[in-house]
């Protein structure tokens, strides 16, 4: 059985996973623009922020203590740790000011954002980017000018969020999210597994099916829920989708996308040529651009992906034996598992997701599957 610190680290590299494959998603450009910085490095600032929150409710440690040293200057002392979240400070304040509106993230994350809008943290009274990557002791001449006051703003921040974080309201927001992850996670890995164990191979696909820039914000839900039952009704008539044994959608709306659907397609192996996966995905995916929507979509073939994967050694798709132990566990891991779990980082925000002024989204049933 793993140890708490051992399942913290895997829940950490799962949500620095999630973030930095669909960073482009959760930011707005028009903001981010401004701080000559990526998608990518925003996503890295947002999962570290998470882990600060984390460890604010670690332990109830002051960040930094101020003291005399020997040489009757001022110091202010920190473990490492907390003196490398002081550092990220200015990433953290970017990060909550490019986060679009359109979708609602952790309970961690909110809250931070509220802080420091309330506290003014981002008024730019503290010059947060002279404090960027510095992780030594701070005494004497190495002070930055306003070095006291941004210590005391941070320890004070810690303190307040601590308080925050442990409040019944938000304990029960949290605990309701992760209980409503937890139960559609165990409801797919159950149904995933007895795929699994159906056949003696499968042929695992995994399709981003979306829509082309020229259409992706004229569409809406019941529009591209129309699409996607067009497109899964073909298993009946079309030979693209012969052999489907299961699948599982996860719905998602994002800012450059639309409305755009995460797809996982479990084929019999033994009538589907499984080392050809990579163009049984790349058909799927024509076939949704085409004939589906009519020149309207577009799609992403993460089976083109596979090579890569398996040399970080996390391949949990394409052709999977039965007694393939490593590859169902990536299967499970970072291909199920990433469709359950960014419900819990983040997920639409209803009230202000619309098209052209038309609410589209209304709390569909965004993760279903079938067959």
């Amino acid at each position: 059985m793993n140890s708490p610190d051992d399942a913290l680290h895997e829940e950490r590299k799962l949500r620095k996973f999630i973030y930095e494959n669909i960073g482009a998603e959760l930011f707005d450009r028009h903001r981010f623009t401004q701080y000559r910085t990526s998608t990518d490095q925003l996503a890295s600032s947002l999962a570290i922020l998470e882990c600060f929150a984390e460890d604010i409710l670690r332990n109830d440690e002051k960040p930094f203590t101020k003291i005399i040293n020997d040489r009757g200057q001022r110091q202010f002392l920190a473990s490492f740790n907390w003196r490398r979240y002081f550092g990220w400070m200015s990433s953290f304040l970017k990060v909550i000011d490019a986060l679009s509106n359109q979708f609602i993230y952790s309970e961690h994350v909110e809250e931070f954002s509220k802080y420091c809008q309330t506290a003014g943290l981002n008024d730019g009274q503290i010059n947060w980017d002279s404090h960027r990557g510095i992780v030594h002791d701070f005494g004497g001449d190495r002070d930055p000018p306003d070095f006291a006051i941004a210590a005391e703003a941070f320890n004070q921040l810690v303190f307040d969020l601590r308080k925050v974080y442990r409040s019944k309201s938000v304990r029960d927001k949290i605990n309701q999210r992760r209980f409503q992850v937890k139960r559609t996670y165990f409801d797919y890995v159950s149904y995933t597994n007895r795929i699994m164990d159906g056949r003696k191979r499968i042929v695992v696909i995994r399709l981003d099916l979306c829509f082309n820039k020229e259409h992706a914000h004229h569409i809406g839900l019941v529009d591209a829920y129309a699409y996607l039952d067009k497109f899964l009704a073909a298993k009946r008539y079309n030979r693209v989708l012969k052999d489907l044994d299961g699948f599982i959608v996860k719905t998602e709306y994002g800012i450059e996308k639309g409305i755009h659907f995460h797809v996982i397609l479990f084929f019999n192996g033994h009538l589907r040529y499984g080392h050809g996966h990579v163009s049984i995905a790349k058909k799927i995916g024509e076939y949704w651009k085409t004939e589906v929507t009519g020149g309207k979509g577009e799609y992403w073939n993460c089976n083109n992906e596979a090579a890569k994967y398996d040399r970080l050694g996390i391949r949990g798709i394409g052709l999977i034996e039965r007694d393939d132990v490593a590859a169902r566990k990536n299967l499970i891991k970072f291909v199920v598992t990433y469709l359950c779990k960014t419900e819990q980082y983040f997920r639409p925000n209803f009230k202000t997701v619309s098209n052209n002024g038309v609410e589209i989204m209304r709390r569909p049933k965004l993760i279903r599957r079938g067959l």
